[in-house]
């Protein structure tokens, strides 16, 4: 039961077939039958006596039976392979397939499902039908041996019996004659005629040999036919609606009607994906005619595209014209992109370029430009160019240096010669490193006591303070202006023990202690009644001073004496005027002390005999100081610092 050409699908044989390929030639066998026998349960409890009963587990269990009238069509079928294999194949629950026997090129019977029973052997068909499969290959013309068809004829003649059947072609048909079925077994090379001769011989008592009259084979090589012998002549009538094969690839599910196999559909995939072919299947192969529909080529800047030559040529181009002569018109993408036909850009900032009528226009414009001179600002446009700004301002002002703007950074350069520095007071000027310099006008007049200056341009000379000298007078240093301008300045008057020499106090040298010199230098310490000192002394406090006049309070001249450091009283200011000098009791002490006179009517107590040893200590301190003020040096001005 061979399905059409194509790829091998058999529906009984299991997949590689190896096992099936096995041919075990023809073996006798003991229990052949020699004639029709009814016998049943012979071997294995088979229905049909000859046969050997080998279960098969693919069938529907049923309960058909001959009085019923449920079978009525005996199929026969081609192996697709080997006896063995067959049977062994129909046993494996996997293939989901059976037939109810099956018969080797020997002659061998084995039944594999019982007849009340349905097999698996034509889909749809399986309930009214029992199947015969047939050792071998359709596409083998000698696979029918005399053999499997006699035996065959004798199992298709016990059945027709017991099912009341017809022994023609109305009760027993090929695979491929049933409705809904893909098969073409039992094939071009099954001798119909002979077949169907031997059954009815052998329904009608006659034996399996086809009566003598009718010719060797009535077979027209129809498929949709049903060939017969009828008293010797064969007779051929259509099998309308049966599944037939029209020898083509190309189709499936023809049915016979009128003795012709028509219709089906096409079931080979032809499409190539080309929409300028039509595609079709003939004897099996595809086809592929051109054609001339319309298309799409993919370009959307084409219109009309058709078919030819088998592929889509593009139409007519978009119309992308937009009637400017300025512009060049053109399709992109399936968009019209219309651009500027000419640069009409002449590179000049100073003019506005434009294409007018299909030629470039340059006008002159007054937009900010650029001149390219960094020492300029404010550039412009003017008649088609570009005019200078203001020039870069770099005058410094300096008459020293040249001025000059340099890639629009100021550069000034050092310049030699005269030059006027604006001062009244230099003369000479002359520019040096970049700067104007002159010479100061000398306005010195060598006088020492004076300043000198000059002031708009003329010489000026105002009394000054001479340096200043430090010398001693008597016992004391003082500061001198050789210009007078400052007088004399007591500095200090040097203490008991000390004398001054050249300016300043330094230790007596002769040791003479406390004792009045010359400079009328005296000391007294406080707390003693006949110390020197204030009206009115305190403890510890002493007052140094020259001789003094005790009526009129004087001294020497240029003798200045002092009070000490604690010997003034708060409520007697003692003051002491000499020659040259006023002397008073300031923060350091320094004025002439005078003793106060007694109060009229005062009788003088001991205070009066303490003044009297004083004058005579002063007087003697006196002829000292004379005595040594013809040896001292002469007195050294030193400068004021």
């Amino acid at each position: 039961m061979p399905r059409r050409p194509g790829p091998a699908v058999f529906l009984i044989c299991f997949a590689g077939l190896a096992a099936c390929s096995t041919d075990y030639g023809v073996q006798p066998n003991p229990f052949r039958a020699t004639a029709f026998s009814t016998q049943e349960g012979a071997l294995g409890n088979a229905d049909y006596g000859p046969a050997t009963f080998i279960q098969s587990p693919n069938y529907v269990n049923s309960s058909r039976s001959p009085a019923g009238g449920q079978v009525k069509v005996i199929v026969v079928h081609t192996v697709q392979g080997s006896y063995n294999g067959c049977i062994s194949w129909f046993q494996n629950p996997t293939a989901k397939v059976s037939a109810h026997y099956v018969v080797s090129k020997g002659g061998d019977v084995t039944q594999m499902v019982k007849e009340e029973d349905i097999g698996w052997h034509v889909g749809s068909e399986n309930g009214y039908t029992i199947g015969i499969e047939h050792e071998g290959f359709v596409s083998d013309p000698t696979y029918v041996t005399p053999q499997m068809l006699d035996a065959s004829a004798k199992l298709t003649c016990y059945l027709v019996k017991k099912w009341k059947l017809q022994a023609s072609k109305v009760s027993i048909k090929g695979h491929v004659e049933l409705p809904n079925q893909t098969h073409t077994d039992p094939g071009q090379f099954w001798p119909w005629n002979n077949y169907i001769a031997k059954v009815a011989a052998c329904v009608n008592g006659g034996g399996t040999q086809p009566p003598p009259a009718c010719p060797a084979s009535c077979d027209d090589k129809n498929a949709c036919t049903i060939d017969l012998c009828e008293a010797g002549k064969c007779v051929h009538s259509n099998a309308n609606g049966i599944v037939c094969w029209d020898q083509d690839a190309c189709t499936a599910g023809e049915k016979c009607q009128n003795g012709a196999c028509v219709g089906g559909s096409q079931v080979k995939d032809c499409n190539d994906n080309n929409a300028c072919t039509n595609d079709g299947c003939a004897n099996s192969n595809c086809t592929h005619a051109n054609n001339s529909a319309a298309c799409d080529d993919g370009n959307g800047c084409t219109a009309g595209d058709a078919c030819a030559g088998g592929s889509c040529k593009g139409g007519a181009a978009k119309n992308c014209n937009d009637g400017n002569p300025c512009t060049v018109d053109s399709c992109a993408a399936g968009s019209c992109k219309n651009v500027g036909a000419t640069n009409c850009d002449d590179g000049k900032p100073c003019t506005d370029d434009s294409c007018q009528g299909g030629a470039c226009a340059h006008v002159a414009n007054a937009k900010a430009c650029d001149d390219g001179n960094a020492c300029t600002s404010g550039d412009k446009c003017a008649a088609g160019g570009c005019k200078s700004g203001v020039p870069k301002l770099c005058d410094d002002a300096n008459p020293c240096t040249q001025d000059a703007c340099s890639f629009g950074a100021c550069v000034s350069v050092p310049l030699q010669g005269k030059c006027d520095d604006g001062d009244a007071c230099t003369q000479e000027d002359g520019c040096v490193a970049g700067a104007c310099a002159g010479v100061a006008l000398d306005c010195d007049d060598d006088v020492a006591c004076t300043t000198d200056s000059c002031k708009g341009g003329k010489c000026q000379h105002v009394g000054a303070t001479g340096p200043v000298a430090t010398t001693c007078q008597g016992n004391s240093v003082v500061q001198t202006d050789p210009c007078g301008g400052a007088g004399t300045k007591l500095v200090e008057t040097c203490a008991a023990g000390s004398v001054c020499i050249d300016g300043a106090c330094a230790p007596d040298p002769e040791g003479t202690g406390g004792e009045a010199d010359a400079a009328g230098a005296g000391a007294g310490r406080g707390g003693d009644p006949s110390s020197s000192g204030d009206a009115t002394t305190q403890p510890d406090a002493g007052a140094r001073g020259g001789p003094i006049d005790t009526v009129a309070g004087k001294g020497p001249p240029d003798a200045a004496g002092g009070a000490g450091p604690d010997s003034r009283s708060p409520t007697t200011d003692a003051k002491t005027a000499g020659v040259n000098g006023v002397g008073d009791a300031g923060p350091l002490g320094v004025g002439a002390a005078t003793p106060p006179l007694p109060a009229p009517g005062c009788t003088a107590g001991p205070r009066a005999n303490a003044s009297t040893s004083v004058l005579v200590s002063l007087l003697l301190a006196a002829l000292l100081w004379l005595a040594r003020g013809r040896r001292r040096e002469p007195v050294r001005v030193f400068p004021h610092p």
